[in-house]
């Protein structure tokens, strides 16, 4: 098991003072290297959990993708804040059970060292060492899934992009919602046992029959759980944005999230509370077009750092 460095290729840079870039910011960074409030990038470039899910791959491709766009962008425009940013590579292993092993290991370091992290997969299967990381290493915690699927199928000793929320659910206590949830992809069964185990839900239909807009209706559903300053781990699996914006991923679907009411929420989200982790999971080059979907992925990169 082992972290494989990126290239300083990826770091664009215009080589112009007057029009700098986020790839003149960055720097490769390891675990030795990270300080207090440093944003570490730390990608999963494996989609074995959305196979075994019966989904379509090509998620394995995705933190190379993204790392791609968000470098080429420029630093916020509005936004004076300096920015450190350390890219610790991806993680390697022989087997998924191993994979997330080490996943979860090397996120529990980097959070121990009060570090911003965002990751990127890869199978939404990673929200488990991400979430189970986070949780070690957290005081009062909340998780939020923005996401089309509740993914708490049955887990049954191989992980995949179906069981994250099922394991966590199962392993840990904390405040969790699930937010976006569509459906004609949920069964009633994983709805209700969802419930059960405490997490607070907001489906998709909810939102689009309310009488106010999305982010309204999303921070009032919200604000019971994030009306105190609290650790929080932001997962978002890509697929519960319309297909309009995320066409590359395993499961598009036609309705969803919009960026702007998104961002919206997340800016919220970011300014009220102490945001540990973002993940961003199910992002699939191969699906896309035009790399719009890796682009919004790095925009929601962009909008938690600036």
């Amino acid at each position: 098991m082992k972290l494989n460095p990126i290239s300083k290729d990826f770091f664009f840079t215009k080589h112009d003072p007057a029009d700098p870039r986020i790839g003149d910011m960055a720097k490769v960074g390891n675990l030795e290297t990270l300080q207090a409030n440093d944003f570490a990038v730390l990608g999963y470039p494996d989609d074995e959990g959305i196979k075994l899910n019966g989904g379509r791959v090509g998620a394995a491709e995705a933190p190379d993708a993204i790392r791609k766009c968000f470098y080429k962008m420029t630093p916020g425009l509005l936004s004076n804040v300096t920015v450190s940013i350390k890219d610790l590579g991806n993680i390697s292993a022989e087997t998924i059970s191993d994979r997330h092993t080490f996943a979860q290991e090397t996120v529990s370091k980097i959070l121990a060292k009060n570090v911003n992290l965002i990751t990127l997969g890869g199978g939404h299967d990673y929200g488990y060492p991400d979430g189970a990381a986070f949780l070690k290493n957290s005081v009062n915690p909340l998780i939020i899934n923005f996401d089309a699927h509740l993914d708490v199928r049955p887990y049954t000793n191989v992980p995949h992009s179906g069981t994250p929320f099922s394991r966590l659910l199962t392993d840990f206590k904390f405040d969790f919602a699930e937010v976006g949830i569509q459906s004609h992809c949920n069964s009633k069964e994983h709805l209700n046992w969802a419930k059960r185990h405490g997490a607070k839900v907001l489906t998709w239909d909810e939102i689009m029959f309310s009488d106010d807009d999305m982010a309204v209706s999303i921070l009032r559903f919200l604000e019971p759980m994030t009306s105190i300053r609290r650790d929080v781990f932001i997962s978002v699996d890509i697929d519960g944005f319309s297909s309009n914006y995320a066409m590359g991923c395993s499961a598009p679907n036609p309705l969803g999230f919009d960026p702007t009411n998104f961002f919206k929420i997340f800016k919220v989200l970011c300014k009220q509370l102490n945001v540990k982790l973002v993940g961003i999971y199910e992002t699939s080059p191969p699906l896309d077009f035009s790399f719009l979907t890796s682009k919004l992925a790095a925009q929601i990169i962009h909008r938690r750092m600036f």
